[in-house]
């Protein structure tokens, strides 16, 4: 399996000070995602920059100075993108050709910003032709009320739409309790990860949950190892001290074996290049994988390899948690072993599925089949500086 690490289409966007100093120094301005009734044509796209547009005392436009790039129609998401007040932004929709508003969070403005951007670039350089997977480690700096018209969600149903499979990390607000995950999954077309000790046996108390009413539920689909996980480390940065005295103390042979199944001598060059983190950051990755397992599997047998269908048997592959109900770790734990099982119970005939042909011989598949499946990532790193 390949993986192509963070793509360079997710590259950090570039603002100039002027937008955002302008946009912070104003609080009754807003920034808003305007979707139209169908496209608009220039008479219109006018009229709505004239409605939007914000005028200091001397009645001159103050979007026009900072420039008409951001009076912007992302063409993939559907949306225009602009600055306006908020009294404006709430007559918005008396316009004829105006379907729906959103307001942007004010808290996270620039990074919203450049997420938004960030999904529009995937579209439309058709990246998503040759990705499988897309990793997203992303979650809102505060909470805010699920909206199926929110431009990121907007986003993820389109590139999922288009074929490819998107795991989410669940949050890390498992300490405020219910309803803690992140507003982003709450999408139904996403895959999203909660955090566990590396056997499975507990939730993280950061993991972020859903809630319970009656017979139904929301939550995450599943959960993964996400305390204490091992992974790569920028050698050409320096670990601070409390970093090197947690990681002298957490990476050895012993827990490199129990998290991946490998012996591993843990040199200085393996130290210095290696860190440990929790998260369901760290978890979403293992179910990235496990993912993309699949969709080699379904693709070599030319079965439907939709994200709806990778989705439900993750469920099935998914170990329950017997302790905790499906709101704190949906279907339950899902690790390589138990993946690994699950394939083989499917391969001996000790386990009937739906969604698999009876004596397909995976295992056999897996293990000469050399077709890369290639995943993209983005983590909350796109958002620094």
């Amino acid at each position: 399996m390949q993986c192509k690490g963070r793509p360079q289409y997710f590259k950090k966007l570039k603002m100039t000070n002027s937008f955002f100093k302008f946009f912070t120094g104003k609080d009754n301005n807003v920034l808003v995602y305007i979707w139209p009734k169908q496209k608009l044509n220039r008479e219109e796209e006018n009229l709505l920059f004239k409605f939007c547009s914000i005028v200091d005392e001397k009645g001159v436009s103050v979007i026009s100075d900072i420039g008409y790039e951001h009076f912007h129609f992302h063409r993939y998401i559907g949306a225009y993108e602009l600055i306006t007040t908020s009294k404006k932004c709430k007559d918005l929709k008396s316009l004829p050709f105006v379907s729906d508003i959103f307001i942007a969070p004010s808290e996270f403005l620039r990074d919203f910003y450049k997420l938004v951007h960030a999904f529009e670039d995937f579209l439309s350089q058709g990246r998503f032709v040759y990705i499988d997977v897309l990793n997203l480690s992303l979650e809102p700096f505060v909470a805010y009320k699920y909206s199926e018209n929110d431009p990121i969600n907007v986003g993820t149903k389109k590139i999922t739409s288009l074929g490819v499979t998107i795991v989410m990390a669940a949050g890390n607000y498992g300490l405020q309790g219910e309803n803690s995950l992140s507003t982003w999954v709450y999408a139904p077309w996403v895959i999203s990860v909660g955090a566990s000790d590396v056997n499975g046996d507990y939730l993280a108390d950061f993991s972020s949950i859903g809630s319970h009413k009656g017979s139904s539920f929301t939550g995450p689909t599943v959960v993964a190892a996400g305390i204490n996980i091992i992974s790569d480390w920028p050698i050409h940065l320096i670990k601070d001290e409390e970093r090197l005295r947690r990681d002298l103390e957490l990476i050895t042979t012993e827990s490199i074996f129990a998290q991946n199944g490998e012996t591993i001598f843990v040199d200085n060059d393996y130290f210095y290049s290696h860190t440990v983190e929790s998260g369901t950051s760290q978890a979403a990755p293992t179910i990235a994988g496990v993912s993309g397992i699949l969709i080699m599997l379904r693709k070599h047998l030319h079965l439907d390899y939709r994200p709806a269908i990778i989705k439900e048997i993750l469920k099935e592959i998914a170990r329950p948690m017997l302790d905790y109900k499906p709101h704190e770790v949906g279907a339950g734990f899902v690790n390589k072993k138990i993946t690994m099982s699950y394939l083989e119970n499917l391969d001996s005939g000790n386990l009937n599925s739906q969604y698999w042909p009876r004596n397909c011989n995976l295992i056999d598949i897996l293990n000469k089949n050399t077709n890369p499946i290639n995943i993209a990532i983005m983590d909350d790193g796109f958002s620094d500086n």
